[in-house]
Order: structure tokens, then sequence, then C-alpha cells
């Protein structure tokens, strides 16, 4: 996996350059290992700032600058499996208690601290329970519809046919769109969660797949001089 400073310095790169496709790719992919950094954010900011003019919208709030994700999805598996722990914690201490009790016949009290330690041990759990439902949706969401990039500068949709949709905006570079169905080179484009044509899969990245954009881009500028490919 390519850190986050590699994918920031590339990002940035591109943005100096007015390379927007490579910039927004590099830099949302930055965000995703990196939610909190303020640099990246500003920068991604800066880029979908630059996309919302050049597809002939107002300027309005940059998506960088809105609120975002405050863990990445590794730290987020991990606080659900810290919180998960907690609860499973909790269970076993109730069911020890439970197990005490009956062998005694009785139900002996409990400190107001200790109360206070199990409520927090069965909230911690069903937290635990909570971000972990969150981040299995969000991964079989980018599973099944993954975020990706517009790369090219300006991407006609057509019909699943092949055949251009008369007067569909095209698509510009730097756009983020959710790609669906592929078949014979072409994929289908998602926006907002309704299908809105398909167009030529060459034309998009995902953003799951920045870090080999990056190596591929860096064995191409060494390789012909500088030229850019995908």
């Amino acid at each position: 996996m390519t850190d986050a400073v590699t994918l920031f310095n590339g990002g940035s790169e591109a943005l100096s350059a007015g390379r927007l496709g490579d910039a927004v790719l590099l830099l949302q992919a930055a965000q995703r290992l990196e939610p909190r950094a303020a640099d990246i954010a500003r920068n991604a900011g800066i880029a979908e700032a630059r996309v919302s003019l050049s597809r002939g919208e107002g300027l309005g709030v940059p998506d960088g600058f809105q609120v975002r994700a405050p863990l990445s999805a590794a730290e987020g598996w991990w606080l659900a499996v810290v919180l998960l722990a907690a609860g499973a914690a909790g269970m076993a201490w109730r069911a020890r208690r439970a197990s005490h009790e009956a062998a005694r016949g009785r139900k002996p009290s409990l400190s107001p601290w200790l109360r206070r330690l199990r409520t927090g041990l069965d909230a911690a759990g069903a937290a635990g329970m909570v971000i972990a439902v969150a981040m299995a949706v969000s991964a079989t969401l980018d599973a099944v519809a993954p975020e990706a990039v517009v790369m090219d500068d300006r991407v006609r949709l057509a019909a699943a046919s092949g055949q251009p949709l008369p007067g569909e905006p095209a698509l510009v570079a730097g756009e983020r769109v959710r790609l669906g169905r592929e078949q014979e080179g072409l994929v289908e484009v998602r926006l907002g969660g309704t299908s809105v044509g398909w167009a030529r899969r060459g034309a998009f990245w995902r953003v799951r797949d920045a870090a080999e954009y990056t190596r591929r881009s860096e064995a191409t500028r060494t390789t012909d001089g500088g030229k850019r490919g995908k």
C-alpha cells in the first residue's frame, strides 16, 4: 500500500500542473488513509473546487472542507474490535455472576462504580456492533459499486448498447462517480446511487487502485521521458 505522504505529494504535484483527474484520485486515496490531515483536506478541497468550475458550476463550498470521516477504514475496524471485545467481557461478567447467583441462591449487590462499569461495557459492545455494521456496509458498497474518478478531460455517456445519449452532458476530469456493471469495454456510471449511463472503462480509475496508479505513472515517467499514461 502506498503511504498517504506519497499519495499527497503526487496529488499536490498534479494539482499544481492542472491535472485534475490525477489530483482528485490521489488526494481522495490519501484522505482514506489519513482522514484528519489538514493539508490533505485543504488540497482535496481546492481540487474539488476546480472540478466544480470546470463543470460550469459555482465555486460553492469545496468538498474537501466538508466534514469527513474521523477515522480511516483500518482505524474504524480496530475500534470496532476493541469495543466488541469490551462488550464481550461485559457479557462474560454477567454470565459468571448469573452462575454464582444460581449456585448461592441469592443475588449479591454491586457497588455503584461496578454497576457503572458494567453499563459502560454493555454500551461499548453496542457501539462496536454499530461501527462494525457501518464498516461492513461501506466495504460492501465499495466492492459492488466502487468509487472512481474521471481521468479523461471529457467523457461522453452512452447507452448500454454503446450509442451516445442525446443531450447528456459530458463528465469532466476529476469528477467522482461510482462504477457498476461492465460489458465489452464499457462500465455503468452511477451518480448519487442512480445509473446515468455507460462510458469507456479506461476513462476511470478506482480510488482504491490509486497506489497502483502512482506506480504505473512513475514507471511511465522513467521509461518514456515524462509522458503520462494510464
